[in-house]
């Protein structure tokens, strides 16, 4: 049985989060070790740190819908989740590696709200 991601964008209003995107991410073990130490522990530059206190209500029920299915519950800031990206890209094929093509998009997305002055994450977890 494989594992999957389920991810949102939030940006910071500054008053409150709020969900940007929901976004469909491939499956990438190497990207998962890397972003909450999933499925290849060793690489993990990140421990799952669970949901955020304060995320939007979207990830909030989104997580509360997934109850015991869903697991390794996080979050990533935009810095962080270029470091992820890039040292994916960096280390190749020590990780099976395959294209990374929608994790950038995503990024270029956090970018942009960063650009606006809105802080952004990454709020993710997954399933079996």
């Amino acid at each position: 049985m494989g594992c999957d991601i389920h991810a949102y964008v939030e940006y910071s209003n500054g008053t409150r989060w709020r969900t940007l995107a929901e976004v469909d991410l491939d499956r990438n073990y190497g990207m998962f070790g890397l972003m909450a130490a999933v499925r290849v522990p060793g690489i993990a530059l990140h421990q799952p740190r669970g949901l955020p206190p304060e995320c939007g209500w979207q990830v909030a029920e989104a997580a509360k819908d997934y109850g015991d299915n869903g697991h390794s519950h996080s979050w990533l800031s935009t810095k962080e989740f270029h470091i992820c990206c890039d040292e994916y890209e960096r280390k190749g094929g020590a990780y099976a590696f395959q294209s990374i093509w929608m994790y950038r998009a995503v990024a270029a997305m956090m970018n942009i709200a960063e650009a606006a002055e809105k802080p952004a994450r990454i709020v993710f977890w997954f399933d079996n």
